[in-house]
């Protein structure tokens, strides 16, 4: 069996389109077809099958697909077997983030320690970062909850509250705080569901007895950074994720205690490895690290 033809598959099938999975693995669109329609040429079967913009599995895909799972496990194993051999001259450390700049200046500081380490960052919410970290895809993730299972180990980077925010034309550009009821007769304009802001502001929403009827939802923290400068409404963000914007005025919600912590996560059996232990204690050692 030619392996790259196997690799390719598992790309395609992971990611669920050629174009996302090509972006993924650094390959031309056209090579990443080229190597799955050969595999399944030399078998004469088929693998995949359209689905709207993107391709889904065959019922013999499905199949092989949790072999090639599977297989690229046991690739990884034997990658970081070999590299736990050496010393932290050279290796590679992948991290998946649902909030990136949160993680930026320990990875930057991270680097300096150790410049013969390759640090790939991913990106994605809460419930992707998730999937990569148990699958494999990234080494260590952060995230918004600590993952409880006794399949990982987590520890706090750094504390957040959230806050809402507004555009500095609306009227509400010359309030410090607010209470939380007086965020029911406005618009707001919130994450999608799996994200770890729109999960903790809709605890407390609930706890409160409180109902919002008016919200608008988008899928990406920038976005909504957008959409509230240009007047659609009041934001909800966490403090260390509004960053400087003069069209952006920061609101304190009183009495919320809404809190936010996010970890640094990883799976149990691999927080002895060498480039993650380097990281953890990394972490140990941030004067940045916020608790």
């Amino acid at each position: 069996m030619n392996y790259s033809r196997l690799r390719a598959f598992h790309a395609v099938a992971q990611h669920g389109s050629y174009t996302r999975a090509a972006q993924a693995v650094n390959i031309s669109q056209p090579t990443l077809s080229d190597h799955v329609k050969a595999l399944e040429t030399d078998y004469g079967v088929k693998l995949f099958k359209p689905k709207g913009r993107g391709v889904e599995l065959t019922a013999l895909g499905a199949r092989l697909l949790e072999k090639s799972r599977s297989l690229m496990a046991q690739e990884a194993a034997i990658d970081r077997m070999l590299r736990e051999a050496g010393d932290l001259a050279t290796g590679h450390l992948t991290v998946g983030a649902d909030a990136p700049h949160n993680i930026i200046p320990l990875l930057s500081a991270f680097s300096r320690h150790y410049p013969g380490i390759e640090v790939a960052l991913k990106t994605g919410n809460t419930a992707q970062i998730q999937r990569d970290l148990l699958e494999g895809r990234v080494d260590v993730a952060v995230r918004s909850e600590a993952g409880y299972s006794e399949r990982l180990v987590s520890e706090v980077l750094q504390r957040a509250d959230l806050i809402a925010f507004v555009s500095v034309d609306d009227p509400w550009a010359r309030k410090n705080s607010v209470e939380l009821s007086d965020l029911v007769g406005r618009r707001l304009i919130v994450r999608e569901r799996d994200s770890a802001t729109r999960t903790v502001f809709e605890q407390f929403v609930y706890s409160a007895g409180l109902t919002f009827s008016d919200m608008m939802e988008i899928g990406s923290r920038e976005a909504v950074k957008e959409a509230v400068a240009a007047g659609f409404g009041v934001g909800i963000i966490a403090d260390t994720e509004l960053g400087q914007d003069e069209r952006l005025k920061s609101i304190a919600i009183r009495g919320s205690e809404m809190e936010i912590l996010e970890y640094i996560v990883c799976l149990r059996e691999r927080r002895s490895e060498k480039v993650i232990n380097a990281l953890f204690e990394q972490l140990d050692n941030w004067p940045g690290r916020v608790i």
